[in-house]
């Protein structure tokens, strides 16, 4: 929510994405490290440069797709994106 009130774009990475090392605890199951930035490009920039097995995390997952995320960032055409909308956003 708070990217969205600032106008801002804001990513929480799947848990276990970036190493939690070094991150204050306080609830295990929820803290993630996420980033905060102008635009899409600069949170793929961001998340390219943080994601990544981390030895000294136990809940760090070792997986490679940063091209995909970077492929995502540079498409200019959106013809053939899908855009789901749950039905409920629409009061019924």
């Amino acid at each position: 929510m708070p990217a969205s009130v600032c106008g801002i774009v804001g990513v929480k990475p799947t848990y276990g994405r970036i190493s939690r090392y070094g991150v204050q605890s306080l609830a295990s199951s929820l803290d993630q490290v996420g980033v905060f930035t102008k635009n899409v490009i600069d949170s793929v920039i961001l998340l390219d440069s943080m994601c990544g097995y981390d030895s000294k995390d136990a809940t760090s997952v070792d997986r490679e797709d940063r091209k995909e995320r970077h492929d995502i960032a540079q498409k200019k055409d959106l013809k053939g994106i899908k855009i789901a909308i749950p039905k409920e956003f629409f009061g019924k």
